[in-house]
């Protein structure tokens, strides 16, 4: 074979060569691509992200993110407490809402005032349980801001602290003995002045009788705070704050949202409070807990008047 002859062979074989790779090239252009499922690895224990399992409520705009049914931790007989996690779908906005419910066969309440906790006019939650260190306190009545006084009755002890006014609000969160009522406080019954503890405020979140005292929302979103009666007869103490999200003055509950999440059922993620009252919310809403079991504070920006108290019914009464 002539060296001639054998120079085109080896240039057809290294055609027929480059031919087939491109016709190779063609066939996997043009096929489908296929996708390989890999499974995804698991991160290292301890670093696994956090879950949100977000529940849908009953509410417009919350999403719950407590475990449904809503159940109460206890601390001791008679006193347990829960605690609902909130977040707000239009702007993922997250609240919380504290609730403390009491028996009042088991504990007894007080009114903590600051003129005699602490000679002032005025103080923080955590000032004015300094002295007496109850159990748990949340703040109380609406006041006049230039002068601190409050607005409506307040009696403590069976002592007026503050009388009777029409313009006081239109409910009473009172306590005598064993028992608890909210009532309507339109006119003046003297029998309030005698009670262990008596709150005049407004409004009535649920009417006595289980009725919605709010009719409409009117997306005037606070921090709340407020006082209901269960239909077993036990105190429902609710304090609520913005966690994250929003802005803190103005983000937390409309009045609307905060009755909806009083008035609905635990099996619905709510409270089931048939009767409750709004007290002084805003940046004057504040809750204080100290059981050995619990300590729990949510602090408020403005300066309180006085307090609702909880204290076992051992404990010596408060000195005159």
């Amino acid at each position: 074979m002539s060296k001639i002859h054998r120079q085109r062979l080896y240039h057809a074989g290294h055609l027929r060569a480059v031919l087939r790779a491109v016709w190779l090239s063609v066939l996997l252009l043009s096929a489908p691509a296929c996708k390989t499922e890999r499974p995804t690895p698991e991160p290292p224990a301890g670093l696994k992200p956090p879950r949100l399992a977000a529940s849908a409520s009953p509410i417009s705009d919350l999403l719950f993110l407590h475990p449904v049914p809503l159940t109460f931790r206890p601390l001791e007989e008679g006193l347990a407490y829960a605690r609902l996690e909130l977040v707000r779908s239009s702007d993922g906005s997250r609240l919380e809402a504290i609730a403390l419910r009491v028996d009042p066969a088991r504990f007894q309440f007080r009114m903590l005032s600051a003129p005699r906790e602490l000679g002032s006019d005025y103080g923080f939650l955590f000032e004015l349980v300094r002295k007496s260190r109850p159990l748990a306190a949340i703040n109380a009545s609406f006041y006049l801001k230039d002068s601190f006084e409050p607005t409506g009755l307040v009696v403590s002890s069976g002592e007026v602290l503050h009388p009777w006014t029409r313009t006081g609000g239109s409910g009473l969160f009172r306590v005598r003995g064993s028992e608890a009522r909210i009532e309507w406080a339109r006119t003046f019954n003297p029998e309030w002045e005698q009670d262990d503890l008596a709150v005049q405020s407004w409004p009535l979140l649920v009417e006595p009788g289980g009725e919605p005292g709010i009719y409409s929302n009117q997306h005037k979103r606070r921090a709340r705070s407020a006082a209901g009666v269960d239909g077993e007869g036990r105190v429902i103490l609710l304090c609520t704050r913005l966690v994250d999200g929003g802005d803190a003055e103005t983000g937390g509950l409309d009045l609307y949202e905060l009755m909806e999440l009083l008035m609905l059922s635990p099996e619905q993620g709510g409270l089931g409070v048939p009767a409750a009252l709004n007290l002084d919310g805003g940046t004057s809403a504040s809750l204080w807990i100290a059981h050995p079991r619990l300590k729990l504070e949510l602090r408020s920006k403005n300066l309180i008047r006085n307090a609702i108290a909880v204290f076992r019914k051992t404990d010596p009464p408060p000195a005159r």
